[in-house]
């Protein structure tokens, strides 16, 4: 049951590179869905968003598409976006649930927070700040109440939700590009995925965090788009706990 992940497409400004991803795919017709994380266009430019679902319904036919919005999409603008793009799933601070070939998907979709303002929203949007420090009450009572109705549950944050996945990026930046609080929500009990973009110098893709891994997919970052095998990752993932436990167990 194969996933894809990518963000920061910033169309059209980084359009062609999403194109020779979509090509370098060679498992594309085994991808079920696709999860953009933020900043699928440019400065808002609303009209772009056309050509990159054009593109990826050309290379993923059976694919379903899913958008969460992101900094470049401006707050204020989204019911544009979903009212001109309705053939996609738009998420903000809201979930989807996706009925796949051999489970339910749960998708839990926001642009996330960070530990610090940006010069531009202190300015501008002082509000958020509130915002931010609320945010993880918000998503954690989404999980609680989405959790029992499908098999398997991704938060899906365009900001990063980890420090440990912002290597490359210049430390100073940090605060501005992650939320330490949302890495505090990050537990197995709550989620079986989570991924995030943002970060188009992160050298690390993923990190493990209380039992879940946590991935960087933006398109910058990683030169590709990320595709994930969920029933893989979770064999993996109990492996890897079963493991741990023997090697505690033991005394070692």
């Amino acid at each position: 049951m194969l996933l894809a992940f990518t963000g920061d497409v910033h169309s059209p400004k980084y359009l062609s590179m999403f194109a020779t991803a979509l090509n370098n795919l060679t498992n594309g017709d085994s991808v079920e869905a696709i999860v953009f994380v933020g900043d699928i266009v440019e400065k808002n430019y609303v009209d772009g968003v056309r050509p990159v679902i054009e593109l990826t319904k050309r290379r993923l036919r059976n694919a379903k598409i899913v958008v969460v919005f992101g900094n470049e999409e401006y707050r204020g603008f989204e019911e544009l976006y979903v009212e001109k793009f309705k053939e996609v799933v738009w998420l903000k601070d809201s979930e989807a649930i996706l009925e796949l070939s051999k489970a339910t998907v749960g998708i839990i979709g926001t642009r996330g927070a960070l530990d610090k303002l940006t010069t531009w929203q202190m300015k501008n949007s002082p509000w958020l700040s509130k915002y931010y420090r609320e945010l993880p009450s918000r998503i954690k009572g989404l999980a609680q109440g989405l959790r029992s109705k499908c098999d398997y549950l991704i938060m899906a944050s365009h900001y990063g939700v980890t420090r440990r996945t912002l290597v490359g990026e210049k430390a100073h930046s940090w605060p501005y590009l992650a939320s330490s609080l949302m890495e505090a929500l990050i537990s197995k009990d709550l989620f079986d995925l989570v991924v995030h973009a943002h970060a188009h110098r992160g050298e690390v893709e993923r990190a493990l965090i209380n039992g879940v891994y946590v991935y960087n997919v933006s398109l910058q970052a990683r030169g590709r788009i990320v595709t994930i095998d969920l029933e893989k990752l979770h064999k993996d993932l109990t492996s890897y706990a079963l493991k741990k436990a023997v090697h505690r167990d033991s005394g070692n």
